[in-house]
């Protein structure tokens, strides 16, 4: 289940914060920006959910036929919806600062969330594994960051030109 938790946060954080940032740089109305961002958000965990189901069962269907002894804990509607979740979960942090404006700007409300969300699920992923706390936090903002820049940049580009 670690692996869906880490992964359904990390691709949450990532894909809604490239998201919302794409969509700001394309300059749309906040109101615009947060109906996309729900609708990505839930359409992204249910696929994600059902991705993980089906890769899962479909494991598991390979070692029995292999002959193999399924030595795992957890079963794929436990890992589809462990995904869904922490995926939703994620995600939906990122809109904070859009849904409550407290801020001139809510897509640096979101960078900042996001950024920090991230590197906090990377330290907090060491206490199950023998990697240094900092390195894996930052290994985990990098990609994160490197992920909205990116879609950013896209999304100001697609303004631009449309």
């Amino acid at each position: 289940l670690m692996r869906d938790v880490i992964f359904g946060i990390n691709d949450g954080i990532v894909s809604t914060l490239a998201l919302i940032a794409g969509l700001s740089a394309a300059s749309l109305e906040n109101r615009v920006i947060i109906i996309a961002a729900f609708v990505g958000i839930f359409a992204s965990a249910f696929s994600m959910a059902a991705g993980t189901y089906i890769s899962s069962k479909s494991e598991h269907e390979v070692e029995r036929a292999e002959g193999i002894k399924n030595i795992a804990e957890s079963t794929p509607q436990r890992e589809g919806i462990m995904m869904f979740f922490s995926f939703l979960i994620a995600g939906s942090l990122l809109l904070i600062p859009y849904l409550l404006p407290l801020a001139a700007s809510p897509l640096l409300g979101s960078v900042v969330i996001g950024l920090g969300a991230l590197f906090l699920t990377g330290v907090v992923k060491t206490h199950f594994t023998s990697r240094h706390a900092l390195e894996s936090g930052i290994e985990m903002l990098v990609i994160g960051g490197a992920a909205a820049a990116i879609s950013y940049a896209i999304g100001g580009l697609v303004g631009v030109l449309v």
